[in-house]
């Protein structure tokens, strides 16, 4: 196996191109241990990280009497000295070559892989899943800052969130840690700063409370409010939600939409995976990593817009001003994706997801939802007009408009919400000849019959002759 192979065959190095892997390649050193060497020395400074390619060592720590305790055997594709790639500490170990043949490692000096990173950030990227499963282990880090880390609990393309526990407040939080390839792109870290300022700032019982912040290994965390419940996006995964469902879910976000734009900030990322559902059915949106304030004085737009292709409103693509109706479209791009349970553009080319965006000029539900629901199909539609002026002012009138819908909502609860007894039901209602009641009948017979294969369901005819 060349190096270039040994490389890819290591979970923290997968989301790395092949040029990337080059780029790393052509930078790190090989270095060789025979039997009883040590490789590093507890109290010396930590100028590089070493991936073990052949051979195998131990880590000792000491026991509190001078005497080494050996902790962990490594083999091929362990790391070890990671911590001096985040930041620059002393060794806490020593390590020892062991075993019958020479120990081969690949050595990542810091001061040389911090010229690579710098030249191109997304390399970085290996560091979160290096920091990422020394966190999971809870092993040599099972801290941030003041607070313990318990487990992972999701991930993206921007960050990992893990579950984690502030001891002295006995609090469960969520703690979300940035990509290291991030940090160093461009003013991203000011802008994932800015976003716990933010909502630290925003109390609403809506959005998603933010307690605190942390720096550490290299990149940057935020502390927030340990949630129970689900992702808007997985339920809608799920299918289609009723009507009432997603005038609750609306409602909700447009209201703390509504809170966040009185006090100038624009979300600019409204979303399914940005909207949670609580246990009790409450929305709260989350993630304004990428918030942004209205225009600014001189009516500018703001520099370096992000966003996701499908809920993106148009004038962003095309750099226009940002306000509130930004953020209103997003929002009638989620209540089209919850009616009817799936994606409004559904096609993995981001480019032809951005073109459609373009040429529609509004959704329109289909048929039978548009004549079911006239007030609301009239509400998506116009809250994603190409536009701004076309769409709602503001998030006031967009309520105005669910208001005067009339009919009730319902809070969307994670795994839809039981009929009474804990079961659905559906009714089936078919009008026919009666010369051909005997043909209906082994129709209705067959689909019961087809009905029983699912788990936990029945089905009953009745014949209303």
């Amino acid at each position: 196996m060349n190096d270039l192979e040994f490389l890819r065959s290591r979970e923290i190095f997968r989301g790395l191109s092949t040029d990337e892997l080059k780029n790393l390649l052509s930078v790190i050193e090989e270095e060789r241990f025979a039997p009883g060497d040590t490789i590093v020395k507890r109290g010396e400074p930590g100028t590089a990280m070493y991936l073990i390619k052949q051979g195998s060592a131990e880590v000792a720590l000491p026991a509190g009497d001078d005497r080494p305790r050996f902790v962990a055997l490594l083999g091929p594709g362990d790391i070890f000295g990671e911590t001096a790639l985040l930041t620059g500490e002393p060794r806490g170990g020593d390590v020892i070559a062991t075993g019958d043949v020479e120990v081969v490692c690949k050595v990542f000096d810091k001061a040389v892989v911090d010229t690579v990173i710098k030249n191109a950030p997304a390399v970085a990227r290996f560091l979160t899943e290096v920091v990422g499963k020394r966190l999971r282990e809870s092993g040599s880090l099972d801290h941030v800052g003041k607070y313990r880390i318990l487990g992972e609990l999701g991930r993206g393309g921007a960050a990992i969130v893990f579950d984690g526990f502030h001891p002295g407040l006995n609090r469960p939080v969520a703690i979300k840690m940035l990509n290291h390839a991030l940090v160093r792109e461009g003013d991203f870290l000011e802008r994932i700063q800015r976003e716990a300022q933010l909502i630290a700032d925003l109390a609403h019982e809506n959005i998603v409370q933010v307690f605190d912040t942390e720096s550490a290994y290299a990149t940057f965390f935020i502390v927030m409010e340990r949630l129970c419940g689900t992702e808007l996006s997985t339920l809608i995964k799920q299918g289609p939600s009723d009507v009432d469902e997603v005038v609750h879910v609306v409602r909700q976000t447009a209201r703390a939409l509504h809170y966040a734009h009185q006090r100038g900030v624009v979300h600019n990322d409204v979303k399914p995976s940005n909207i949670f559902i609580d246990d009790t059915g409450r929305a709260k949106l989350m993630d304004f990593g990428i918030a942004a304030p209205p225009q600014n004085t001189a009516g500018e737009p703001p520099k370096g817009i992000m966003g996701t292709p499908g809920y993106l409103a148009p004038e962003l693509m095309l750099g226009g001003v940002i306000d509130g109706r930004a953020d209103l479209y997003g929002l009638g791009v989620v209540a089209y994706e919850m009616l009817l349970g799936k994606s409004a553009f559904p096609t993995a080319n981001k480019v032809e997801v951005l073109r459609r965006q373009l040429v529609l000029d509004g959704l329109t539900l289909p048929e039978p939802l548009r004549s079911a629901h006239p007030a609301l199909t009239a509400l998506i539609h116009r809250a994603t007009r190409q536009r701004p002026e076309d769409r709602f002012a503001h998030c006031e009138e967009l309520l105005e408009a669910l208001d005067e819908r009339g009919g009730p909502s319902a809070p969307l609860a994670p795994g839809r919400p039981p009929a009474p007894g804990g079961r659905a039901s559906a009714t089936l209602t078919v009008s026919f000849d009666p010369a051909h009641r005997n043909t209906v009948k082994a129709l209705l017979d067959e689909a019961a019959r087809k009905f029983a294969h699912l788990d936990d369901a029945d089905a009953t005819v009745a014949d209303d002759a």
